[in-house]
């Protein structure tokens, strides 16, 4: 049934991405980029730069410091970061795509946007990531014109003086016991609770949400907000929280009364999805995606920004997953925007909130 629902569930874009496996499977590289490894090197020292906007870091100092002075002391390349957040950054630099003002040679762009940037005709492509980088084939999109790397993962954050270790949620079941009920924040973005739902169904994931709001939790708008509450003992726990911001938070202050638990059943996403634009001035900027998502790199997300795979042997999250003896729900390319949409308004009108009404044309 799960199966059968997730066929149903494929979208357009997905549909349009697998159909064009075929023909990316053997073709070259487009014309202005190099045909093999050393032809990139070669070509992308030419040009001396590439450009790249991105979430992952908030500043251009803290990107250069983790990837972009590493890439330049092995390859001579600048990199020019833009520090973009949230999806009308992306929709900014497609329509400026579209009118053919091509600020970056490489984008950072998230599941919402896919569709419009690919229907747009603005992503270069397809290239060899895996020959040519040595990229693992789950990073690699089906048509190879997008790379992804690193992960965002969710687990339960929890302050230890107010949360018995006794008492510290191992599976999303034990959150329904009545000891939870009112002790816990769940954040109103639901992206842990569609992360299970490929892989629950349907029918398993809506009944435990509406069973998760009789629980009457304390609902809040962001991580952030929720870790400042339990670290200042104000409330005991939140659930499907981003371990991202937690392992950075506690970089900056490892004093905060504030522990991590991996749930047994842990759901993953795919994080950097990212493409090269059409027509950009810097064309073997290939070079820094395909280095960014080859094994070096991706051990990088894990030891710079907490970003790691738990698929990936070695790092911190795949450390803890492994003592915490998780199954790990990876939800990669076969989880499409439009998916993760239906999805989060699903999983928001089982907790109880209104209806979101149409936008009026």
């Amino acid at each position: 049934m799960k199966r059968k629902l997730l066929f149903l569930s494929l979208s357009m874009a997905a549909v349009f991405l697998i159909s064009q496996v075929c023909l990316a499977l053997d073709r070259p590289a487009p014309p202005r980029f190099g045909q093999t490894f050393d032809e990139i090197v070669a070509l992308a020292k030419k040009e001396g730069k590439c450009r790249i906007p991105s979430a992952f870091f908030n500043s251009n100092e803290a990107f250069q410091k983790a990837f972009g002075n590493k890439f330049k002391e092995r390859y001579g390349i600048e990199v020019e970061y833009t520090y973009i957040h949230g999806v009308d950054s992306r929709e900014r630099i497609l329509l400026e795509l579209m009118g053919g003002h091509i600020a970056y040679d490489a984008v950072q762009i998230i599941p919402a946007v896919i569709p419009n940037y690919y229907e747009a005709g603005v992503v270069d492509g397809p290239f060899d990531w895996e020959g040519l980088f040595g990229v693992e084939k789950m990073w690699i999109s089906p048509d190879q014109r997008m790379i992804t790397a690193g992960s965002t993962v969710f687990a339960t954050i929890y302050n230890p003086d107010l949360v018995p270790e006794d008492k510290v949620p191992n599976t999303w079941e034990d959150m329904l016991k009545p000891w939870y009920k009112g002790k816990f924040i769940v954040v109103t973005r639901p992206q842990a609770y569609i992360g299970l739902y490929p892989h629950w169904g349907k029918e398993k994931t809506l009944d435990y949400c509406r069973k998760l709001a009789a629980q009457k939790p304390i609902w809040m708008s962001s991580y952030g907000q929720a870790y400042t509450a339990i670290a200042a003992g104000e409330f005991p726990m939140i659930i499907g929280a981003n371990t991202t911001d937690y392992l950075q938070r506690m970089d900056r202050d490892p004093t905060q009364r504030l522990k991590m638990r991996i749930p047994k059943e842990l759901p993953v996403n795919a994080y950097f999805h990212t493409i090269i634009t059409k027509n950009c001035k810097y064309p073997n900027a290939v070079l820094l995606l395909g280095w960014m998502a080859s094994p070096e790199g991706q051990k990088m997300f894990d030891t710079e920004g907490h970003r790691g795979s738990p698929m990936m042997e070695g790092t911190e999250i795949n450390k803890l997953v492994k003592e915490a003896g998780a199954k790990v729900y990876f939800n990669s390319w076969e989880f499409t925007a439009e998916m993760a949409q239906q999805y989060s308004k699903e999983v928001i009108e089982a907790w109880g909130f209104p209806k979101a009404r149409p936008r009026k044309k």
